[in-house]
């Protein structure tokens, strides 16, 4: 994640598929889903009350056999 603002917080969360959200802390800014089936699936990225996702959200990724993706969100925390 990219974060704008003077408020960074402490942390988001990611999810796959709507699947459970896992926790990114916010001085790393990545997280890896492991053992992804191929094929297309959504991220989402859920964030504080008083932070927004600017970009779009969610966002496909598209996944082939043995590849990795990146998927890039950015945030604003006034």
């Amino acid at each position: 994640t990219e974060t704008k603002g003077k408020k960074r917080p402490a942390n988001f969360s990611v999810s796959l598929d709507g699947g459970p959200g896992h926790t990114i802390k916010s001085d790393k800014g990545s997280f890896t889903f492991s053992d992804v089936p191929v094929g297309t699936h959504s991220v989402s990225l859920s964030v504080p009350g008083e932070c927004t996702v600017t970009s779009p959200n969610p966002q496909e990724a598209d996944v082939s056999f043995g590849q990795t993706i990146g998927v890039s969100f950015k945030t604003n925390c006034p």
